[in-house]
Parts: structure tokens; C-alpha cells; sequence
């Protein structure tokens, strides 16, 4: 009996000594590159007609996403649309995510009906905004049976890695550009 309940608190043992967990960090590079936000950033967005929209940099947050016994390191920044009273659909988050060698970077942005993967198309190869000329900008564009005008109504949403959301434009032909 002695030796079986040995036996068996050995194998136990061996067993969790054996599992080793897989940690996926950023490199600080890595963060320097896409940790574009910062903790209570505004951002603010004109149409040409001089009306403004406000958003906060509501949230920014880190940690890991579990699976199996792998780690992925996640980071995380949440927006929301100031002085709106819809609270389902005034807010959006940007996410990095670091899954082995992969980084997936998706953003959802407020009154958008779809969530948007960056490395995914379509993309816009280059693209003029301010005088420069940006490379592989990610437009992530609704199909119009999700968009409405009370709670999507967000058409498409531009994405640049070093400017992160910078424009977009909604159903009523409004282009809003970010001023800051």
C-alpha cells in the first residue's frame, strides 16, 4: 500500500513538473510599434463642416489569454464616444494580441457593426492623409444590412498603425478626420 501510494504520488509529480506553461510576450519593439494609446488619451475627430466628436481613451489594460498551456500576452485599449447616451454601441477597444510569432491587432470602434482584424483585407496600399502618404492602410468598411441610423451607423473606419483610427466616415456622407 506504501509503495503503490509512492508510486503514485511520484507519477502525480513527474506529471506537473513535466507541463511547462508557453509564455508569448511582446518585445519591447513589439510594444513601441503597437501600443499606439495611452490611459485618458482624447482623441478628437471634425467633419468639414466644423462639428467635432470626442472619444476617451476609456481603459488600457494587459494580461494573458490562456490557452491550453500556452500564454498569449494581450494589450488592450478601450474607447468610448463622449456626450452619447447609447451605452450598448459607445464604445470600441484596439487589442494586440501576441500568439507565438504572430501579432493579431483588431480594433472595433464605436457605432461600427463589425470588428476589424488589420492584417486581414482589404487594404488600401497607399493612401494620402495630412500631405503624407501612408502605406497598408486597413479600412474596415460595415456591409450596409448591419449599419442603421441609431446604432450603427459608422460605415468605415481607416486604420494605420502609427496613427491608429484616423478617420471614418457614417451613412450621412460625414468624412470625420482626427484634429490631435
Amino acid at each position: 500500500m506504501k509503495i503503490t501510494y509512492s508510486l503514485l504520488l511520484t507519477c502525480f509529480i513527474l506529471t506537473i513538473c513535466s507541463c511547462k506553461a508557453t509564455y508569448n510576450d511582446f518585445t519591447e519593439m513589439e510594444l513601441d510599434e503597437w501600443q499606439i494609446y495611452s490611459q485618458n488619451q482624447k482623441l478628437i475627430f471634425a467633419n468639414v463642416s466644423g462639428q467635432t466628436e470626442k472619444y476617451d481613451v476609456s481603459g488600457v489594460f494587459g494580461g494573458y489569454v490562456e490557452s491550453g498551456d500556452t500564454y498569449n500576452e494581450l494589450i488592450q485599449d478601450n474607447f468610448i464616444k463622449l456626450n452619447d447616451t447609447n451605452i450598448t454601441h459607445n464604445r470600441g477597444n484596439y487589442s494586440v494580441l501576441k500568439d507565438g510569432s504572430q501579432i493579431i491587432v483588431t480594433f472595433q470602434w464605436p457605432h461600427h457593426a463589425v470588428e476589424k482584424n488589420v492584417a486581414s483585407p482589404p487594404f488600401i496600399p497607399l493612401y494620402v492623409f495630412n500631405g503624407d502618404t501612408l502605406f497598408n492602410v486597413s479600412l474596415s468598411v460595415a456591409p450596409p444590412i448591419l449599419t442603421d441610423s441609431t446604432d450603427n451607423y459608422v460605415d468605415s473606419v481607416y486604420f494605420h498603425k502609427t496613427l491608429g483610427i484616423f478617420q471614418y466616415t457614417d451613412i450621412y456622407n460625414n468624412t470625420w478626420t482626427k484634429t490631435n
